[in-house]
């Protein structure tokens, strides 16, 4: 699906293809690789637990834990100018050093990476009232000096500034994947999207019947000192 074909409308999202993640990305200081790494690194590492002693739950939850920390750790040691990492409330992100960039990750449904007419990617487990309040408050992102500053207006080629969103979805044999804006969030669900950038799936050996999506966390708890 080429990007010039889909509407840029508030109904339909751009529609960035695998083919042409890279150079959407880069733009980002975000190469496709790590996210890939990051999802099979985080896998392979739940896989471990998968099985009995482990509760039915720790194959997903580990999976999230570990595509978070792969993802922080590869981007801020790739990038340390452009990427740093936050803990808002105890919610794990990433957040570009000029404030434009708010990435954090989720695991999603079956629509997830696919550009099929109507495709819908959405949360499997409800998000907090911190990750709703990170999507339909925009401006928060934004650092005082740069609110402060003569800035240009948005370049419609660039990638918007907001809170993007790594979604994954593990099912039949591969995890589908991809980097996303929302356009806001109601009751802890998405409401739509402005822009997706679907990567190609990363294609597994095993298959397992867990819940798609699997189980990421929202935390909601005040840090020490804050």
């Amino acid at each position: 699906m080429n990007t010039s074909a889909v509407s840029s409308s508030s109904t339909s999202p751009l529609v960035v293809p695998p083919g042409e993640a890279e150079a959407y990305l880069a733009k980002m200081n975000i190469p496709v690789a790590v996210i890939r790494d990051a999802v099979f690194a985080a896998h392979q590492e739940a896989v471990q637990k998968a099985d009995w002693p482990f509760p039915r739950t720790a194959f997903g939850l580990t999976r999230w834990i570990e595509t978070v920390g792969n993802l922080r750790r590869q981007l801020i040691e790739s990038h340390p100018e452009f990427w740093e990492h936050r803990d808002p409330k105890g919610r794990p992100v990433l957040l570009s050093t000029d404030g434009k960039f708010h990435v954090g990750v989720v695991g999603a449904n079956s629509d997830t990476g696919s550009d099929a007419d109507g495709a819908m990617p959405q949360v499997v487990r409800k998000k907090g009232p911190e990750t709703e309040s990170s999507v339909n408050n925009q401006m928060a992102l934004i650092p005082v000096f740069s609110l402060l500053s003569t800035e240009a207006p948005e370049n419609p080629a660039l990638p918007p500034r907001g809170s993007w969103f790594l979604l994954y979805n593990l099912s039949e044999g591969q995890i589908k994947c991809e980097l996303s804006l929302p356009t806001s969030m109601t009751n802890g669900k998405f409401d739509g999207w402005r822009i997706r950038v679907l990567l190609e799936p990363v294609e597994l050996t095993e298959e397992f019947g867990f819940e798609e999506g699997g189980e990421d966390v929202e935390f909601e708890v005040n840090e020490l000192g804050s």
